[in-house]
């Protein structure tokens, strides 16, 4: 398959996710802490605080998401997309969201079965980014969600896998993780806290 096709599907994909965030995003009450920031999409778009590791990002705070300088409860919503995947302490990180987050958290992350599909047969992880520590099945995420002591409150698929990109897949790309999020691209998650 010629790299291009691959790309353009997956430039494809992210878009969505990116919509889909900032439009679920500006449903919520500010202050919103965007973790992770990156290019500063999101952050930008919804007037989220922005944090970032990489300083030539130019986040409003450099910091790491295992060592956030905030107080307790700062921010009524606390994101990181496509962010815990990168760091090898995942559970440090999202107990620190949970800590800076008044109530909501929200993350999205790679789904580790995205190819995992009749239509795409390839084993789980085969495919992982080198720059991911691990990536996450359903499960496993939940597992990990429900240790820190975050309750899922949605949970959805963003992007179905195909291998092929072009027009007329993009209705399928849209609906079909709603449906089985097991075969989705990304895996999106909301939580709230529970009691400690």
């Amino acid at each position: 398959m010629h790299p291009s096709i691959v790309y353009n599907y997956y430039k494809s994909i992210d878009n969505i996710r990116v919509r889909r965030t900032i439009n679920y995003l500006r449903q919520n009450s500010p202050p919103l802490l965007d973790v992770g920031c990156g290019s500063k999409e999101i952050s930008k778009a919804v007037n989220a605080l922005s944090t970032d590791i990489d300083r030539r990002k130019r986040p409003d705070i450099v910091a790491s998401i295992c060592h956030l300088p905030l107080r307790d409860g700062c921010f009524e919503t606390v994101c990181a997309f496509e962010v815990i995947e990168h760091v090898e302490e995942d559970e440090l990180a999202l107990r620190e969201l949970r800590r800076v987050s008044r109530d909501k958290v929200v993350l999205s992350v790679p789904n580790a079965e995205r190819y995992n599909i009749p239509l795409f047969p390839v084993k789980r992880r085969g495919f992982m980014s080198s720059d991911h520590k691990r990536e996450y099945t359903i499960k496993e995420i939940l597992q990990l969600a429900s240790k820190v002591k975050l309750r899922r409150v949605r949970l959805k698929g963003i992007g179905y896998c195909i291998p092929i990109s072009f027009p007329s897949c993009r209705i399928g790309v849209k609906i079909f993780p709603l449906f089985f999020p097991r075969f989705a691209t990304y895996i999106y998650i909301e939580c709230t806290k529970t009691m400690s």
